[in-house]
């Protein structure tokens, strides 16, 4: 039978090409300094017996560095085994008990891979939603099935998402009313978004076939202020209101799947939200954030100006 070239143990690597880069002299695992590694070298003549000297990577990120290391290892040995006698099964054995025995040697590479990991998924998180705000500007802005407060006018526009049963919208609107006495330059647009039952979504048909004009805000206040929004309390805010006709019904219900569907694409889940500028947020804001918010929608809407 022949004998093979490579040595079979995972530990004993004497003889395997690793790629580790290094300085000369250094032991196994050892790696250049400065912020990139040297080019692939052959180690010569390692007498790397053990993974031990993995853990004296050295410098700025020597903790990746002995990651990277171990991985390097693992790859090399794997490499090496494929072209052994050895059963798959056991050559992948062998490289799991070496993974695993340089995670339980270094436990916070799981933490950091991990910590590396959400501040990804955060950053693509939102990437992706500063996009889908720049996609759906237009039905943003649109006054189209929303209720319209403030300055119809206004230099900024303040888009909340309600439901009229929602405790925290109830507790925003305070927040906005206060706004909006405070500046008078401020637009905003009620997106109706009734997610709480079939109560909310009759205060929302309510809202969208009868609050218009001067009746907006009237009724918008008398349902978000009611503090039981049962089918008597809507039944009898309903009853100061005209009376809307069968194709206002229809009308309203388009609107709402609209607003349904706008919400979907921007990931919005609850009530409230409220996007300002390009900013999108979720959950109640007060009177003082939603002022910082403002004054960053309008300072970003100058640099824009002078920029263009």
């Amino acid at each position: 039978m022949q004998t093979p070239t490579r040595s079979t143990s995972l530990l004993a690597v004497d003889t395997l090409p690793l790629p580790v880069a290094y300085q000369d002299g250094d032991a196994l695992g050892r790696v250049a300094p400065g912020p990139e590694p040297r080019a692939w070298q052959q180690l010569p003549n390692a007498a790397a017996q053990d993974l031990t000297p993995l853990s004296r990577a050295r410098g700025p990120g020597g903790r990746w560095r002995f990651l990277w290391g171990a991985l390097t290892v693992g790859a090399a040995a794997s490499s090496a085994l494929a072209q052994t006698t050895q059963p798959p099964a056991l050559q992948r054995a062998a490289i799991e008990r070496a993974v695993v025995d340089v995670l339980k040697a270094r436990p916070e590479l799981v933490r950091d891979a991990l910590a590396q990991l959400e501040r990804r998924d955060a950053d693509n998180r939102a990437a992706a939603e500063r996009k889908a705000l720049a996609e759906s500007g237009p039905a943003l802005q649109s006054a189209a099935g929303s209720t319209v407060l403030g300055n119809p006018a206004g230099d900024v526009t303040l888009v909340e998402f309600i439901d009229y049963r929602c405790g925290y919208c109830k507790s925003l609107s305070a927040s906005i009313d206060t706004l909006l006495q405070r500046d008078k330059q401020v637009r905003v647009l009620v997106k109706h978004l009734p997610i709480l039952g079939p109560e909310s979504v009759t205060a929302a048909q309510l809202m969208l076939t009868s609050g218009k004009g001067s009746e907006a805000a009237r009724l918008h206040h008398a349902l978000i202020n009611a503090p039981a929004l049962d089918p008597a309390a809507v039944k009898a805010i309903a009853a100061s209101a005209p009376a809307p006709g069968a194709s206002a019904t229809a009308a309203a219900n388009q609107d709402l799947a609209a607003v349904a569907a706008l919400a979907e694409r921007l990931g919005i889940q609850g009530t409230p939200a409220i996007v300002i500028g390009d900013q999108l947020f979720r959950g109640a804001l007060d009177v003082q954030q939603l002022e910082a918010a403002i004054q960053a929608a309008r300072q970003q809407r100058k640099a824009k100006a002078l920029a263009g």
